[in-house]
């Protein structure tokens, strides 16, 4: 058991209504900036009712961050949205199919728009803070001791998507990658 995420994006028109089907993960989505259509990004999050989440946030290409001849990148990505939730107010459903309402799952689908500037692309990270309920026993960060009693360090929930490509330009592809050959 674990969080589910699927990633979803929409092209919105300048009067941010939707247009034409969404796109998923490994695909692309060209949308025209020269009439002001952005991008709707659709986060649906599915996870056992014990295993909450707080926080789904997109990330996208950002300039700098490329290393160039084997040199190292320390420069942590930022996110380019960041979705906070109550974690302990997250909607659950019974879970389809199973013929009794007492399994439960936590469903979540977010809508965020973004505008980009030129081809990118999007990827979703779904994680719990501190503030959502630890997965131990399942999955732990070390253990620490002190004097001679040892504590699991508590771990996350945490899950992300793979990338849905956009294309900006025009030119009908996402070929306007960072460090084209």
């Amino acid at each position: 058991n674990s969080v589910f995420v699927q990633l979803t994006a929409r092209r919105l028109d300048a009067a941010s209504a939707p247009v034409g089907p969404p796109v998923g993960i490994g695909n692309t989505l060209a949308v025209n900036l020269g009439v002001g259509e952005q991008v709707e990004l659709t986060v649906d999050v599915q996870a056992p009712e014990w295993l909450t989440f707080d926080t789904i946030e997109i990330y996208s290409h950002a300039p700098g961050r490329d290393a160039f001849a084997g040199a190292q990148n320390d420069v942590p990505p930022v996110p380019v949205v960041v979705r906070t939730l109550d974690s302990t107010a997250l909607p659950s459903e019974p879970v389809p199919g199973t013929g009794a309402a007492t399994f439960r799952r936590i469903h979540v689908i977010e809508k965020l728009t973004v505008s980009p500037t030129s081809d990118t692309w999007y990827a979703a990270v779904v994680r719990g803070s501190p503030l959502a309920r630890s997965i131990f026993p399942l999955a732990f960060r070390g253990v620490t001791c002190a004097s001679g009693v040892c504590t699991a360090n508590s771990a996350q929930a945490f899950a992300f998507t793979n990338a849905i490509l956009i294309d900006a330009d025009g030119s009908g592809a996402y070929d306007d990658f960072p460090l084209k050959p």
